[in-house]
């Protein structure tokens, strides 16, 4: 590997990191000491990969030119103007605390020494990667396009349009995964596929890293550590990126979105809010599973902000989730102008055609055993799911935590029954073979999210009332001082 090669690669990283730290000091989420800057490096280059990636399909439907001098504009103007707004407000809005002290040292030692486990496993398994061949999906879905969009700088190409030969490969799937690749190409210089399986799997590193940087604050390590070790090294986490396809892409986004949710309803920071709704708006562009689960995770919010009744945090909710819409919008557009077929789903009036939903119960029935059978696979997900559930339950009754643990149950709930939707109402012909060959990659999102919200909600529940908790910053709590009924419903 050339030296040119290496620093088109640092400065494409280098970019991302330089964006998403901007928003992060732009929401209020950054600590500006040494080690709030380190913590931050994980979370800066996602958040940066999820922005820069949706601005840049923006610009590629409307037309402009997917070019590397296109990705270092569009990151130095997003850094600079987020920088700028973070430079405005610094001093207004408090960034979030640190974690809880450790209580003795073999804590200390057994969290350094999983947490060092854990970054060895990553880069083991990461450079493990490097000689994997591509396979079907991801050659003719995602890397095609990728190639597409790098050598065609941008949409022009028919593979784009061409629907004779290119339908059967999903050409109506969003951009966010191609348009990413396509951008580690522009730093390399060259096409290199067979590298994007250890790149995809840097991106897990960093959503471990981004769970870890979110749950942190305010909690004990001990307790939330745990529930990334085993999504980490479960059996299922190495499949799409071994493979090359976007299912892991899908499921950080949508995992993070929903646990930064999750912390937005428990301290109400905005920061926590804005991270979510982009996280949610880059799921929607990664996969069309991504949009599904995007609309379950904020129905779930919908759901527990009316049962508080919190009008307040709801407006805001409401605001940013117009601004994650008008993310996903251009690539749909797109889609719909072009009349991209779609070769995986039916149309509105077959499925209310007479009989075809009834007819077709069987399908539902085999996609329940395989998806459920599929989350509660002890080698696949690590009990990801089931965990989730017990302590969720054990929060509801307890009293402890009832929205956090409610939101939880029903974001996961509703992931899990518009994945039976799809097995039951697709096209495929066959249910036992469509389960066989996409359950294991399908569920990811719904394991991933359950690890972290399972980490959530046990940490949340273990504080004791003598332990600090984060409270919302003095910008926050003007913008949305709570009524007393708020109060009461909260603390219940």
């Amino acid at each position: 590997m050339s030296v040119g090669t290496v620093l088109g690669w640092l400065l494409v990283h280098a970019l991302f990191v330089a964006a998403g730290g901007a928003l992060l000091a732009a929401v209020g989420a950054l600590r500006y000491d040494p080690r709030g800057l380190l913590w931050a490096l994980g979370p800066a280059y996602l958040a940066g990969v999820a922005l820069v990636s949706l601005v840049l399909i923006l610009l590629v439907v409307i037309g402009l030119p997917y070019t590397l001098f296109t990705l270092i504009v569009v990151s130095l103007l997003l850094a600079g103007g987020l920088g700028y707004l973070a430079l405005r407000r610094h001093g207004r809005i408090e960034a979030p605390g640190r974690a809880l002290p450790f209580r003795s040292t073999p804590e200390r030692v057994l969290v350094i020494g999983l947490a060092a486990v854990l970054v060895l496993y990553l880069l083991f398994a990461g450079t493990s990667f490097k000689d994997l061949p591509t396979l079907w999906d991801p050659a003719h879905m995602w890397f095609l396009r990728a190639s597409a969009l790098y050598h065609a700088q941008g949409l022009d190409s028919s593979v784009f349009t061409n629907k004779a030969i290119f339908a059967p490969f999903h050409i109506d799937y969003p951009l966010l995964q191609p348009a990413f690749q396509a951008a580690i190409y522009h730093g390399l210089g060259k096409e290199a596929i067979r590298y994007f399986h250890i790149e995809q799997w840097g991106l897990f590193a960093a959503a471990l890293w981004t769970a870890a940087w979110l749950l942190r604050p305010g909690r004990r390590i001990i307790i939330w550590l745990p529930a990334l070790m085993a999504i980490a090294v479960a059996g299922g986490t190495p499949n799409a990126p071994t493979q090359g396809n976007a299912d892991l892409t899908v499921a950080i986004f949508v995992a993070l979105g929903g646990l930064a949710f999750g912390v937005w309803l428990e301290r109400k920071h905005p920061a926590h809010l804005i991270l979510g709704a982009l996280f949610l708006a880059a799921a929607a562009n990664t996969k069309k599973e991504g949009q599904i689960f995007a609309v379950a995770v904020a129905v779930a919010v919908l759901l527990v902000l009316l049962a508080q009744r919190a009008w307040r945090p709801l407006r805001q909710f409401v605001l940013a989730g117009i601004g994650a819409i008008a993310l996903i919008v251009p690539w749909l557009a797109y889609v719909a102008l072009n009349s991209l077929p779609s070769n995986d789903t039916v149309p509105l009036h077959t499925l209310l055609s007479n009989g075809y939903l009834t007819g077709r119960l069987f399908r539902l029935g085999i996609a329940t055993d395989g998806v459920l059978g599929q989350l509660q696979d002890i080698n696949a997900w690590a009990w990801a799911t089931p965990v989730l559930v017990g302590v969720a339950l054990a929060c509801l009754v307890a009293r402890r935590l009832r929205p956090l643990a409610a939101f939880y149950l029903i974001g996961s709930t509703l992931m899990v029954l518009a994945l039976l939707w799809i097995y039951w109402t697709g096209s495929w012909p066959d249910v036992a073979i469509y389960l066989n060959v996409t359950v294991d990659r399908t569920t990811t999102s719904v394991a991933l999210l359950s690890a972290f919200a399972a980490g959530h909600l046990a940490a949340a529940a273990a504080l004791r009332g003598d332990e600090p908790v984060d409270e919302p910053t003095s910008a926050a709590k003007a913008a949305d001082e709570p009524t007393e009924p708020e109060l009461a419903a909260a603390r219940s």
